[in-house]
């Protein structure tokens, strides 16, 4: 089970960022990135340079979500600049399957983001393909955005789809993930959880990082090397 942060709302809540050791990525089972979803807030370019500058910044690995409309430009080179994970939109890929695996031979694990209007039926063929698939709880482009429970159906199916395929392939949430609701998409079966406003907006980030951890754990049944209850 993994709490992400999103930096997409830094610009939308004036508090400064948790403090890297707090949010410390000691393995690939509890993790936390003060990175994601660089590339959708400054776009891909700039987005890019921001991970080139990782590095001296934090020691955390950077999964960096590519909503750009040349996604097969742009995936390939926030690998290249450092990120540990790079999840594309569905809807901004020419060849899904091809950039997934242009992805991995990068060594970075490679995601599948779907946007709310997007099923996830057509693409559950390139599971074998992915480390990841995102099913995103708000339309991709701001912070601070209702969550949208309609959503929790197509975490159970991706759930379900990715449970048949086997191998450690994570199921993420992104968009309005706070204390009241990420134990039902923990319930759906995620075990990745982005969240934004409820942790940056809060007095003590590293106690929010916290209780979200704990609430997703209730509903978050070991399911092999990548989770944790």
């Amino acid at each position: 089970m993994k709490v992400l942060l999103d930096t997409n709302v830094l610009s939308e809540v004036r508090r400064p960022a948790p403090d890297p050791q707090v949010l410390a990525w000691p393995d690939p089972i509890d993790q936390a990135s003060a990175f994601t979803a660089v590339a959708p807030l400054a776009g891909p370019r700039a987005g890019v340079a921001l991970l080139g500058a990782r590095p001296p910044v934090s020691p955390i690995p950077p999964d960096a979500p590519v909503s750009a409309a040349a996604a097969g430009r742009w995936a390939p080179r926030s690998a290249g600049a450092g990120a540990s994970s790079v999840t594309f939109h569905i809807e901004a890929a020419r060849d899904p399957r091809s950039l997934a695996r242009d992805l991995r031979a990068l060594r970075v694990r490679a995601g599948m983001a779907l946007k709310p209007g997007t099923p996830f039926a057509p693409y559950a063929e390139l599971l074998p393909e992915l480390d990841m698939v995102l099913v995103m709880t708000v339309e991709p482009g701001f912070g601070g955005q209702s969550f949208m429970a309609d959503q929790m159906p197509k975490v159970r199916e991706v759930r379900e789809a990715v449970d048949r395929c086997g191998g450690e392939i994570w199921v993420q949430v992104d968009g309005g993930v706070t204390a009241a609701t990420i134990e039902a998409c923990a319930e759906a079966g995620a075990d990745v959880f982005v969240a934004g406003s409820a942790v940056y907006g809060a007095e003590d980030a590293a106690a929010a990082v916290d209780q979200l951890r704990a609430l997703a754990a209730r509903h978050s049944p070991a399911r092999g090397k990548g989770s944790d209850a």
